[in-house]
């Protein structure tokens, strides 16, 4: 008797997290017993953030469903509608394709419509990446709320695992699958330093510093953090290549202030997205990694690349020896951290660096969990676990 295949579907609204679930969504298309329902919204859907959708059907996927979001709007109100509209429209592609199971990765708020809409209609949610801290940013708390709503967890290392069993998820609900992007790294054949500068026109002058820069969602750095690290980068001779901000509330006078910075300085260039293999590539080739992204923390360890983290986005999040945290940040501290950053013997420190988030072997156990876990009352009716004294 033929067995009746699983409708995995993925989520993804960001070109981090496409990053992270690349070798996933290859995974689960070549498995026999798994069909991928691919469903495509946030900023891969805004031109303004280099309409990197493209980039997913590039790679071969067919999208299912596009969920528009972002109406231009990048206010904290206007994101909050945003949400709404993908509320709205994963309610009709959830309840037209019917998945077996629904998969998200990491702490957007775009996740909580997801995790919604799953609840509500009884469909099981796996989340990737619970059980972490950012203090930082509102997506601490929307990672904790994504994990009471979910039903299966795919977590990076036992520290996070216990955090989860703190929230009081029943144990043999978690895995400990490590961070899924690092498969992709292990199996991807990067560009080389000509290829890189040919891909991107431009001239890379050793050394080369990526910059990435988001919003501080839940902290009062404002712009001036920023006006501090754009002096340092000046007084620093290197060559700047600087991504785009996220698209959380704030990110317009970053984004505008960056576009300026890059026109009135050679050595930088801003891009609105470099793609997976491009990035890495670039994580590969630079001498250092500058601002507030959890990349640092998660892929740049893999690099050994040195990391200069800015301000308090990241705190609580578990890192490795790569980083060098500046959370006083100045113009001098800043500056100080990148020729630090740079440095022969800093860079020697780094030679038998481990990544925390895991050896590239996550999308294996992933898939295993996704294709045998029974889909039954038990899966979607949970228990809380009281693991506090009496």
């Amino acid at each position: 008797m033929m067995v009746e295949s699983r409708k995995i579907a993925v989520f993804t609204s960001a070109r981090s997290e496409y990053g992270s679930f690349r070798g996933m969504l290859e995974a689960i298309e070549q498995h026999p017993g798994l069909e991928l329902c691919l469903f495509v919204s946030g900023t891969h859907l805004a031109e303004q953030d280099g309409y990197t959708i493209s980039e997913i059907e590039d790679d071969g996927f067919e999208v299912t469903a596009r969920i528009p979001m972002f109406d231009g709007d990048r206010s904290s109100e206007g994101y909050a509608r945003a949400l709404g509209r993908e509320w709205l429209g994963l309610v009709d592609a959830v309840s037209e394709h019917r998945p077996d199971i629904i998969l998200i990765n990491g702490d957007r708020g775009e996740l909580l419509p997801v995790a919604s809409v799953a609840l509500t209609l009884g469909i099981p949610v796996a989340h990737i990446a619970g059980g972490e801290i950012t203090e930082g940013a509102i997506d601490d708390s929307v990672r904790h709320a994504v994990s009471k709503l979910s039903h299966l967890h795919f977590v990076t290392n036992d520290l996070h695992a216990r955090r989860l069993c703190q929230l009081g998820e029943e144990s043999w609900r978690i895995v400990i699958s490590g961070e899924p992007a690092l498969d992709s790294i292990s199996k991807m054949t990067l560009l080389t330093k000509s290829e890189l500068e040919e891909s991107l026109e431009i001239k890379l002058n050793d050394p080369i510093v990526l910059v990435t820069y988001h919003p501080e969602t839940l902290g009062e750095a404002g712009l001036a953090e920023l006006e501090a690290t754009l002096e340092a980068m000046v007084s620093v001779d290197a060559t700047y290549v600087i991504t785009y901000p996220n698209a959380d509330p704030g990110s317009e006078p970053i984004l505008e202030r960056l576009k300026r910075f890059a026109g009135e300085n050679e050595q930088a260039m801003l891009v609105s997205s470099l793609g997976q293999v491009r990035y890495y590539s670039m994580l590969a080739c630079c001498a250092a990694m500058l601002g507030n992204s959890s990349s640092g923390l998660w892929e740049a360890p893999t690099f050994r690349l040195p990391v200069v983290n800015l301000g308090g986005r990241q705190a609580g999040r578990l890192r490795a020896g790569n980083v060098i945290d500046i959370s006083d940040v100045s113009a001098q501290a800043v500056r100080r951290g990148l020729e630090q950053a740079i440095s022969q013997e800093f860079n020697k420190s780094l030679e038998c660096l481990a990544n925390p988030y895991g050896n590239g072997h996550a999308v294996d156990k992933i898939i295993s969990v996704l294709e045998s876990v029974p889909l039954d009352i038990r899966l979607l009716r949970k228990k809380f676990v009281n693991t506090c004294d009496e």
